[in-house]
């Protein structure tokens, strides 16, 4: 799996991240069901994070699976001022990098610039300052709205950059805080969405997201002195617990590399079985996890 914690190879060329269709992202979709030991390490901690779907990459799987934009299934930006303690910033810090990159995706500018000034905040307060001042992302975002190509490029920087930062200064448990946070926000857009306009690819992508749990429940402790981190282990596994009867199956297919554009394109596709009972008891539990992480 070629993706950073907050950003993947596949944001490298905006002609890629705008059509959705390029290899690289279908490789990340079907990279992203899969499974990953992992200690508590940081070589093997970064393996987790490389394999599950960061806030770009979840925001445009969103879009391919089909959901419409919907304004009140985020977690509005004036929000952030309420977040004081590290669990609470580290969890919405990735909240809002989804919410921004979902509003970005679907051209409503001005509720992604709301949304970049919550992460810029955020940011500011779990040691991300120096990222923020040196790469001047808040101006360069605002200068450049209404330029999707260019947002979604200054998004994969600002990714980047922060991943790098993090990692380099071994603050991981804001990487996973954050980690999680994302990943929770676009598994509750996709389920809540599914409650109102069902559809088959949208059922997929839901599924698709048990290789991505497991991975993600690695990166939580199961005891320690953070009662918060313990307790969203503990409801992870319950989630966990609810994906267990969810049926996966990876069909392998022809494996083709175009010679001009050294790209290769992983063939065969995923099958899944998930019921409704599933889905209905996988859908209030990450909305309790969700509620729990923005009020």
């Amino acid at each position: 799996m070629k993706s950073n914690l907050f950003a993947t190879a596949l944001f490298i060329g905006s002609a890629i991240l705008v059509s959705c269709n390029s290899p690289k992202v279908e490789e990340s979709e079907q990279a992203a069901t899969e499974t990953v030991d992992s200690s508590s390490s940081p070589e093997k901690m970064k393996k987790v994070f490389y394999s599950v779907p960061s806030p770009l990459q979840a925001s445009i799987l969103l879009k391919k699976s089909g959901v419409q934009y919907n304004k009140v299934l985020l977690n509005p930006a004036k929000s952030v001022s309420h977040y004081t303690s590290t669990y609470k910033r580290g969890v919405n810090l990735g909240i809002y990098g989804v919410d921004l990159a979902y509003c970005n995706m679907f051209n409503q500018t001005q509720e992604a610039l709301n949304y970049m000034g919550a992460v810029n905040k955020i940011a500011t307060t779990v040691g991300l300052a120096s990222v923020m001042e040196q790469t001047g992302i808040a101006y360069r975002f605002q200068s450049n709205l209404g330029n999707k190509d260019s947002l979604i490029m200054i998004l994969a920087e600002l990714y980047r950059e922060s991943d790098e930062f993090l990692k380099e200064n071994e603050q991981y448990n804001i990487a996973a805080l954050s980690l999680a946070g994302g990943w929770i926000e676009a598994l509750y857009i996709s389920t809540e969405q599914a409650k109102k306009n069902p559809s088959a690819a949208l059922r997929q992508l839901i599924a698709e997201q048990k290789g991505s749990l497991n991975n993600l429940r690695n990166l939580m402790p199961a005891q320690g002195p953070d009662t918060e981190l313990v307790e969203l282990k503990n409801q992870l596994d319950k989630l966990n617990d609810l994906y267990a009867g969810v049926v996966i199956e990876q069909i392998k297919g022809e494996t083709v590399t175009d010679e001009a554009t050294k790209m290769t394109t992983v063939g065969g596709e995923t099958k899944v079985v998930i019921t409704d009972d599933q889905l209905a008891k996988i859908t209030e539990q990450v909305a309790a996890i969700r509620n729990g992480m923005v009020n």
